[in-house]
């Protein structure tokens, strides 16, 4: 057998690809439903965890626990 026989099988179009192997393609709608509530619900928490004082929130810790 030759690899261009092989070429259509192993490289198909989408519709082929979900049609043969339909749990990529749920995975595919789960990840984009995951995305869809992360940005309808989630706020990004990068911008506070930059903006959070480290030493301030070590020393506050510290005082607490004396």
């Amino acid at each position: 057998m030759k690899a261009s026989q092989l070429f259509p099988q192993v490289f198909g179009s989408p519709e082929q690809i979900e049609t043969q192997w339909p749990l990529l393609s749920n995975l595919q709608k789960h990840k984009k439903n995951i995305k869809e509530i992360r940005e309808e619900d989630m706020k990004r928490p990068l911008k506070p965890m930059k903006e959070l004082d480290m030493e301030k929130v070590i020393s506050d810790i510290i005082e607490k626990i004396k």
